[in-house]
């Protein structure tokens, strides 16, 4: 079963501290794992830990080990977006400060290596948010002595602001895994993601694509398809064991007195398919996933039936070349840009030049315009110019106002690297 549907979307304003930041120049670290002039580090485990508070790692396409961020703030960014660094094995970031905060993008994370890790990324025991854009998670499909290493895309455990955008998560194929992405006891928000769960185990049900436990979940756009079921299987004196239920896209499961709660937008969700039967039958039956599935102790509100609203920004902006957005909501919607402070780079330092965009210290909500008959605005931002050396993040967010007045945020939140040079 299919569910698809195209809202507003109207996220909380929980998310905007997400978006700020400490206002301080950002020390920048340079990794290639080829080595050669201009390169600090040849792993990314070296940057991470000779980076500054704050810092920020420019990672040339390449194959690079795991790392492990613990309890420190650093952005780890892609320096070619159409080539992105492998890391193979299981990262993780643990322990944020509510004051500190990772930012992730353009990275691929394959689980391959991992061992037992959970997850191709693991984010876990964070008050301190957690910004991911434009990445992909794989989990391993290896084997070892004891079976299949089986995996999560991407799990997060007790984090409090984990948000990941554009991204992918899952494996494309039918191999025994687990979910694409899994939250538990977190507050997780998946910005126009796709996910994809596992085949079931053994003779047992598919995973969900995107899934939480006991924790609070935003859906806005993206796809999410749950993994099929597994086949059925004839056992050592006879008999049918399985087939397995497909998984459902989107699944959502609490317990007494600890409820799951979550917020669907402009999304589509498919279950996977049952597991096929033993050409002799005999076997019990299975279904089809749910596009949709919830517990009793889970609530997940669905909005449906209105235009979605977003932007589209490069990843990168090298010093001298325009800063461009597209928008995208209803006809004659008034628009907004909500800016971070540049936080990883002193505002004086970026000369936008004769621009709206005035970056500062503090948030900034900048209006851009009304959206043209066709429900599209396409801007120029201005065109930076940094100093030599120089690296920043932008952290936006579309805004808009709707029929009513009402002031609603868009989709996704977005990081983009504005550099002086690559």
């Amino acid at each position: 079963m299919s569910i698809a549907v195209r809202p507003d979307f109207a996220l909380t304003c929980t998310l905007l501290a997400a978006l700020a930041g400490p206002a301080a120049a950002q020390a920048v670290l340079r990794v290639d794992d080829d080595g050669g002039p201009g390169v600090d580090h040849t792993t990314l485990q070296e940057a991470i830990d000779a980076s500054a508070e704050g810092g920020l790692v420019l990672v040339a396409p390449g194959s690079y080990a795991a790392f492990e961020i613990l309890s420190r703030s650093v952005d780890i960014v892609a320096a070619d977006p159409a080539s992105p660094p492998l890391v193979s094995g299981s990262s993780r970031i643990e322990g944020l400060a509510p004051n500190q905060q990772v930012r992730l993008s353009g990275l691929e994370f394959d689980g391959t290596g991992a061992g037992f890790g959970l997850g191709a990324l693991n984010v876990e025991l964070c008050e301190g948010p957690v910004l991911i854009d434009r990445s992909r998670f794989t989990p391993s499909d290896e084997f070892n002595v004891f079976g299949a290493v089986l995996q999560y895309g991407l799990y997060a455990r007790r984090s409090d602001r984990f948000v990941l955008s554009t991204s992918e998560a899952g494996r494309t194929a039918d191999v025994a895994n687990f979910h694409g992405v899994y939250a538990l006891k977190s507050t997780a928000a998946l910005f126009d993601c796709t996910t994809r769960g596992g085949m079931g185990i053994g003779a047992g049900d598919g995973f969900p694509g995107a899934g939480g436990d006991q924790s609070t979940f935003t859906l806005a756009g993206g796809a999410h398809s749950g993994g099929n079921g597994a086949p059925a299987f004839s056992g050592a004196f006879g008999g049918c064991t399985g087939p397995g239920d497909g998984g459902a896209g989107i699944a959502l499961v609490g317990a007494f007195g600890s409820l799951s709660k979550g917020n669907a937008l402009g999304f589509q969700a498919s279950g996977g398919l049952a597991g096929t039967t033993l050409p002799s039958g005999g076997c019990p039956p299975a279904v089809d996933g749910a596009g949709l599935f919830t517990d009793p102790f889970s609530v997940l509100q669905v909005q449906a039936g209105q235009t979605a609203r977003s932007q589209s920004f490069a990843p990168v902006v090298v010093s001298g070349q325009p800063v461009d957005v597209t928008l995208s909501g209803k006809p004659a919607d008034p628009t907004w840009l909500l800016v971070s402070p540049l936080a990883d780079l002193r505002p004086a330092l970026v000369d936008f030049g004769a621009t709206p965009l005035a970056v500062g210290a503090n948030p900034l909500l900048v209006f851009l315009g009304a959206l043209d008959a066709a429900g599209s605005l396409q801007i120029t931002l201005g065109t930076p110019t940094l100093p030599a050396g120089a690296a920043a993040l932008l952290v936006t967010q579309p805004a808009f106002a709707d029929a009513n007045g009402q002031f609603v945020l868009g989709n996704p939140l977005t990081l983009t690297l504005l550099a002086e040079e690559l």
